[in-house]
């Protein structure tokens, strides 16, 4: 159930928390990405055939091996994304739960639908709406979520009679392959369920090529040049794609549960989310207090792996592009270092909050997308105005 690439080219992939290499995986071509979804295509026709009953209980079956090696799959995420173990465990939750979901609830939601028909074209006819597979679907996942958004996307579509082609992020391909396994194991048949490794671009217009439905989560820009490609041959297409989400709050508020939902909301998962909170709107009766609150939470959080700091270099550097184009404004510190269990000094930095200063700042930063932690601030007079300000925080480069 993993593809092959047709040469030697591997993506290594390493722990971005630590910099350890876990392990080197095929990297596909075109024409191996294109030879993966004729074997999908040619697995789904009996794949369909089985119905709905079949198909649920090898999904139960998953589901029961998923949280009989849970411990492999929430440390392979932690592994290969760098995140904690208690966020790892979302993931782990929410696919166990979909994988029961879906196959309780496909049979029922996929069932044909006796219409009654208003027009007179139709009158003496029957008249039933009836739900196809589209065939093979091609799922492309991002990183953030390893499992969540890549395994977990494909399961409705495996419940409705569908194969499908993963293409996990070329850096957190690991738990995919992960799953991979586990669906062999448990004995859903044989190239059902396929991942490709290798470079988002040159998969992911094979897939676009060559699936009968495409679904992609990730950054708005991509999602547009898929979209555009997929619009050639009338491709079916679900976008989940990057937001600026907003966080508004006014004077009469309760501060202390708004600032615990700010700094949750905005750095769970150390900020990469794609709903996660990127700007804060405080009106500016409110604005000093709830930064204060803001900043003693921020300060409180430890950076690196669960067992001590790490390198982190990855994800900082797009954090660092990031607040270096916002580098004028003034800055309010909170504690400058991270250190470890031992009081040494950490790799990692502080997370950034910085303040909009003016109409463009204001601008860039509500309309970039940042996946870190990266949170603007801005307070918001009653009047519509906003006042200049300070930017709290630092500026988040290696060594500096």
């Amino acid at each position: 159930m993993i593809g092959s690439g047709s040469g030697t080219a591997v993506v290594r992939v390493q722990n971005p928390a630590t910099g350890r290499l876990l392990a080197d995986v095929p990297s596909l071509d075109r024409e191996a990405t294109l030879k993966l979804v004729g074997r999908a295509r040619a697995a789904q026709a009996a794949w369909r055939a089985a119905g709905f009953a079949a198909r649920g209980a090898l999904m139960r079956d998953m589901r029961k091996w998923l949280i009989d090696n849970r411990r492999q799959v929430i440390q392979t995420l932690v592994d290969e994304n760098g995140k904690p173990y208690e966020d790892a465990q979302l993931e782990f939750f929410y696919c166990a739960d979909a994988l029961g979901f879906w196959a309780r609830q496909a049979p029922k939601w996929l069932a044909d639908e006796r219409e009654r028909p208003h027009s007179p074209l139709l009158l003496g006819r029957k008249v039933i709406n009836r739900y196809i597979p589209y065939g093979v679907v091609g799922v492309i996942g991002p990183w953030n979520y390893p499992l969540l958004n890549n395994f977990g996307d494909a399961i409705p579509a495996l419940m409705a009679g569908n194969s499908v082609v993963l293409k996990p992020a070329s850096i957190t391909p690991l738990s995919s392959l992960l799953m991979a396994e586990g669906m062999r194991v448990v004995g859903v048949p044989e190239d059902v369920f396929l991942v490709g490794t290798g470079c988002g671009s040159t998969i992911g217009r094979a897939l676009v090529d060559s699936v009968d439905m495409l679904h992609f989560t990730g950054s708005t820009q991509v999602g547009k040049q898929l979209m555009e490609q997929a619009a050639k041959r009338l491709l079916p297409v679900t976008l989940e794609l990057g937001g600026k989400d907003p966080m508004i709050v006014l004077r009469d508020a309760n501060l202390e549960r708004a600032a615990n939902a700010a700094v949750w909301g905005a750095l769970q998962n150390a900020g990469q989310t794609c709903i996660s909170i990127e700007r804060v709107y405080v009106e500016t009766d409110a604005y000093e207090p709830f930064l204060a609150r803001v900043l003693e939470k921020v300060a409180r959080l430890r950076q690196g792996p669960p067992d001590g700091p790490g390198d982190g270099r990855y994800w900082r550097d797009h954090i660092c592009r990031a607040g270096r184009r916002h580098r004028g404004a003034p800055s309010r510190r909170g504690r400058e270092r991270r250190q470890d269990r031992d009081g040494r000094q950490a790799p990692f930095r502080a997370r950034l909050l910085l303040r909009a200063h003016g109409a463009n700042e204001r601008r860039s930063l509500d309309e970039d997308h940042v996946r870190g932690d990266l949170r603007p601030d801005s307070p918001h007079h009653a009047s519509g105005e906003r006042r200049g300000g300070r930017a709290a925080g630092e500026r988040l480069e290696h060594g500096a």
